[in-house]
């Protein structure tokens, strides 16, 4: 799907969400007063939060469409992460000053009246949302816009909570204390929870995080891929939206290819990440002696030292021409190992080399 029809669903799913849940809180809104309904005015107020939402979404997917200018010389794209953020920081202070009225309706109830009109409404609101929650689902999948998954879930906790208010409203009078007020409370809680589950999933593209394994698997396998390409290590990915990325990464080559055939390999490659992937793609090229027997040796043997470790090495580089010989390696430690540990390997392998070769070596430590 292009950038164009891609725009053209969001804006067309967000308009729909605004205009629907405006009416529903419309339309509760007067039932709960008229009924006297805590939840049902806490209803209301929670399709108040999703207008709001369909409005941010509306406005983030026209603003991230926008192309790249020089202000911004990676586009808009996360314009969509952020709008995804503010839905989520509506969401929990709306299920904040709900729980507020909720608790004060306990200390001061009301009657609540219960009419046909208003479970009708109640019902005619669950079936708008199992509607709403298909279609934001459908067109965010279709779409990969983050920002109407976000809404398609909560029209899924939409139904939960209005069934929960309904089924208050029925049971209300049949029992001794005010069952309505205490359905607004752990509809409040609900949304409460919601929001700052999906403060986290928002925040998380904002912050920066691990690329999809099946994206970065796919780069990988397009680099090495390449005959004279040894291996690839240190991908780094950069998300700016909807096939918006930035990377790096390092790709191991035989040393005896000249200077401009290394250049050549990795021009070619950074093309082709960019016309597979839409990723602008730095490439480094790190010279390997794969004719050394020495350098197999030392590999072979420090590769056996991390056995059991959970870690593993790269860009192993031998100096030959230095004297002592010059020894220098990254060292791929998991996050769960702590400093200290880190540390203690590290004086183990160069212990081990110090004893068993006359060489200098230098350790770079990596995380992943």
């Amino acid at each position: 799907m292009d950038s164009s029809q891609r725009f053209q669903y969001g804006q067309k799913a967000s308009r729909l969400g605004l205009i629907v849940n405006l009416f529903l809180f419309l339309i509760k809104l007067a039932v709960g007063f008229v009924s006297h309904s805590v939840s049902v005015i806490a209803d209301a107020f929670n399709n108040l939060s999703d207008s709001l939402s369909s409005l941010v979404s509306f406005l983030s997917i026209r603003i991230s469409a926008k192309p790249a200018d020089q202000g911004h010389p990676y586009g808009h794209g996360r314009m969509e992460y952020l709008a995804s953020f503010i839905v989520s920081i509506l969401i929990l202070l709306m299920g904040i000053e709900l729980l507020r009225s909720s608790i004060g309706r306990l200390f001061e109830p009301e009657d609540v009246h219960v009419t046909a009109v208003t479970c009708f409404m109640l019902v005619l609101s669950i079936l708008v949302k199992i509607f709403l929650f298909s279609y934001y689902r459908h067109i965010g999948l279709m779409a990969e816009l983050g920002v109407l998954l976000v809404s398609a879930k909560d029209s899924l906790f939409d139904c939960l909570s209005t069934g929960i208010t309904l089924l208050a409203l029925l049971l209300n009078h049949l029992l001794p204390f005010d069952l309505d007020a205490f359905a607004g409370i752990l509809l409040s809680v609900m949304i409460i929870s919601t929001g700052l589950r999906l403060i986290r999933e928002a925040s998380t593209p904002l912050l920066g995080q691990k690329p999809d394994a099946l994206y970065a698997e796919d780069l990988k396998k397009l680099c090495t891929a390449d005959p004279h390409v040894l291996a690839v290590h240190d991908l780094q990915l950069h998300d700016y939206g909807y096939h918006q990325a930035m990377g790096s990464m390092h790709i191991e080559l035989p040393d005896d290819l000249t200077f401009r055939q290394a250049h050549e390999i990795a021009d070619r490659l950074e093309q082709q990440a960019m016309d597979r992937f839409g990723v602008n793609l730095v490439i480094h090229t790190d010279p390997i002696d794969i004719h050394s027997r020495m350098r197999e040796k030392l590999l072979q043997d420090i590769t056996a030292d991390l056995e059991g470790t959970g870690c593993s090495l790269h860009d192993f580089q031998l100096n030959l021409s230095a004297s002592p010989y010059r020894l220098s390696f990254d060292l791929l430690v998991p996050y769960t190992t702590d400093a200290q540990e880190t540390e203690h390997l590290k004086d183990t392998l160069l212990s081990h080399l110090k004893q068993n070769y006359d060489v200098e070596c230098m350790i770079h430590i990596d995380r992943g």
